[in-house]
């Protein structure tokens, strides 16, 4: 399975629908994990949340604040930010951005 993410990124932010200036769109979901791709509006915010599985976020495009248990980081593009299961996080976006993001799943987050 291949995908040109660049292509898939700019589909994404054209035509995707989302709430509050961030769209998703699953590439692919397996038995292992989920891969997300995020396309966020500049100045558009998610929350903070937490995800129930080990997850990777790599930024593609853009400018992410990403506040991971009230620590920040900016993330540019080729930086890839890990989280265990139950990190509280939260993303803004401060231009037109794109992450790709990855969910793991195991035994016991299912």
């Amino acid at each position: 399975m291949l995908f040109n993410l660049k292509t898939e990124v700019e589909d994404l932010h054209k035509n995707g629908h989302g709430a509050d200036g961030v769209k998703r769109a699953t590439l692919h979901r397996n038995e292992g994990a989920i891969y997300i791709l995020l396309a966020m509006d500049a100045d558009s915010h998610m929350r903070e949340h937490q995800a129930k599985a080990w997850a990777s976020v790599q930024c593609l495009e853009g400018e992410i604040l990403f506040t991971l248990e009230e620590k920040e980081h900016l993330l540019r593009p080729g930086s890839i930010i890990m989280m265990e299961p139950g990190q509280r996080h939260s993303l803004s976006a401060k231009i037109q951005s794109a992450l790709l993001l990855t969910l793991v799943k195991s035994d016991s987050n299912e």
